[in-house]
């Protein structure tokens, strides 16, 4: 009953109110949409993105999203509830996976772990890669871990366990390219090496159709995909030359963070759970029992996956989140295993509930002095607020942001109230956090999206109801906004605010077109030539051309003294 009562409360947390926020710019946006022109040439094979091929990712993301399309209509609910399903399921895989070596007390606390953490909850509410390619790394993990198991007690054991863990290396494949593979095949050797047992994945039993499920399920759409296209394989250059070998060896788009980027990276994204880290990582692994090999590889997974993204130059948060799953794993069993208590004077149970005590309330008091910060913020960013249109306004997030404050506080409260049971802190800190998310995604995230996000799919989506030429729309000085694609049902094109002479002409026709950019690019592109604004909107201008271009004045200079 409790385990089902915990997975009904994160399925909650996970699929409701998930259309409540739009598609954010530009990722999310442009899967969406690419799974969008999937659907619309009814084409499974090739993504394109405002009518353009896009290889950025491999489409398992988007047969998701194709499929949520068909059952609930295109929207950002059918976009994202693959996603949604997809995290629920991770972490019913987890828990599936933990229960013989852990126990169900851990299992469950572990799953509670991974599903109340700040990234876990944030990245099943989007379109993102990044949850499905969690999903097959565990479940790969996990049947690798059962196949050594098997070999442990049958010479030609676990075969059919390391096939099925193959294929969804594949299937991880297929999600975000060859990290899928690379990742739980790195954790894996050295696992076996550790346990001085590499030559089981020699053994024809498992290499021969452990190979054929790697290769059928992981090149399926490569080869079928170069096999039907006209240049065919030269998709592979974008894909695995430029986003994989170029963000492995450069700073993509600015992505660049110093050596140590994933450590406070980690910390946030395993928020409120990081307190209990030291915690978990100051003991040491052996092979006496199923309990600690599980550990073990897990650990590797979550090492392997942070020493690998700290190498890479473009570094960004989410490329951590298959470390999150060991760790998870290793503060439950460090807080709910009777077998390992917290011991030693620094390590106690009541200092470690102290500092989530302190964590927690620094986080009561950032959510509490959020809505003053928001209306302050236009004020003081003065003239810079330019830069993102939307900050020249006071925002609003509502009475959501208070509750969730004070549902930390509750929290807080809980933890002070369990400082020497650390299995009972961790049930009361995990269900309230349960209770915060919830109160941020369904209430305060809605405010966010309406100021932040609503206004230019709006404007978008009013531009095709105005102008219904099949033009591309101009996104002045806009770059990397596919949303307006998706909401608006047309072509964009970006233009540069720097020529208003030669924008002026472009959006004079025929047939006349319209453009979208912010309040300050309009006002300076007005000074040049003759702009009519048709709609604003929160930091946004939808406009068109209007009369001859404003003849060039010549400069000024300044009067002698």
């Amino acid at each position: 009953m409790k385990t089902a009562l915990l997975f009904a409360a994160f399925g909650a947390l996970f699929c409701l109110r998930l259309a409540a926020v739009g598609l954010i710019d530009y990722d999310e946006a442009a899967y969406a949409q690419a799974a969008h022109e999937m659907l619309l040439r009814a084409d499974w094979l090739a993504p394109s993105l405002n009518g353009e091929p896009f290889f950025e990712k491999p489409p398992l993301l988007y047969w998701s999203q194709i499929l949520g399309y068909q059952g609930f209509g295109v929207g950002a609910f059918g976009a994202r509830l693959g996603n949604a399903l997809a995290a629920l399921t991770t972490l019913a895989v987890l828990h599936g996976f933990s229960r013989r070596p852990l126990g169900e007390r851990v299992a469950w606390l572990g799953t509670l772990v991974l599903g109340s953490s700040l990234a876990f909850v944030s990245l099943a509410r989007v379109a993102l890669t990044d949850i499905w390619l969690l999903l097959f790394l565990v479940l790969a993990i996990g049947c690798f871990q059962r196949a050594v198991e098997a070999a442990n007690h049958a010479r030609d054991g676990g075969s059919l366990w390391f096939a099925g863990g193959c294929a969804s290396a594949g299937i991880a494949m297929l999600a975000k390219g060859a990290i899928g593979v690379l990742l739980p095949f790195a954790a894996l050797l050295l696992y076996l090496a550790s346990l001085r047992r590499l030559s089981l994945v020699l053994r024809p039993a498992w290499c021969l159709p452990g190979a054929a499920a790697l290769l059928g399920f992981g090149l399926s759409w490569y080869l079928l995909l170069g096999a039907t296209r006209a240049d065919g394989f030269g998709f592979m250059t974008e894909l695995f030359l430029e986003h994989h070998l170029a963000r492995f060896a450069s700073a993509k788009e600015g992505h660049r963070g110093p050596f140590l980027y994933y450590l406070p990276v980690l910390a946030l994204m395993l928020a409120p759970w990081s307190a209990f880290l030291p915690v978990a990582l100051a003991r040491r692994f052996d092979a006496a029992s199923e309990r600690a090999r599980w550990l073990r590889l897990l650990a590797l997974l979550s090492g392997v996956t942070l020493v690998f993204f700290t190498a890479a130059a473009t570094k960004l948060p989410h490329y951590a989140l298959p470390a999150l799953p060991g760790l998870a794993l290793l503060i439950a069993d460090r807080l709910g295993n009777d077998r390992a208590p917290l011991q030693g004077r620094a390590l106690s149970a009541s200092v470690v509930a102290t500092l989530v005590l302190l964590l927690v309330l620094v986080l009561a008091l950032g959510l509490a002095s959020t809505q003053a910060i928001a209306a302050a913020l236009p004020a003081w960013l003065g003239a810079h607020a330019h830069k993102a249109p939307e900050l020249a306004y006071p925002l609003d997030l509502g009475p959501a942001l208070p509750a969730a404050a004070l549902a930390l506080l509750a929290c807080a409260l809980a933890v002070a109230a369990s400082r020497r049971a650390p299995y009972a802190l961790a049930r009361r800190l995990g269900v309230g956090m349960l209770v915060v998310w919830a109160c941020l995604a369904w209430g305060v995230m809605p405010r966010w999206d309406d100021h932040f996000l609503r206004p230019l799919r709006d404007l978008a989506s009013h531009a095709t109801a105005r102008d219904t030429s099949g033009e591309r729309l101009l996104l002045v000085g806009l770059r990397r906004k596919p949303s307006t694609v998706f909401y608006g049902g047309r072509a964009s094109e970006y233009a540069s605010p720097q020529r208003p002479d030669d924008l002026h002409a472009r959006l004079s026709g025929p047939p006349p077109r319209l453009a979208l950019t912010s309040d300050a690019r309009f006002a300076s592109l007005s000074r040049h030539a003759h702009f009519e604004a048709i709609e604003r909107d929160t930091g946004y201008v939808l406009f068109r051309a209007a009369g001859p271009p404003v003849a060039a004045q010549p400069p000024t200079r300044a009067a002698p003294r």
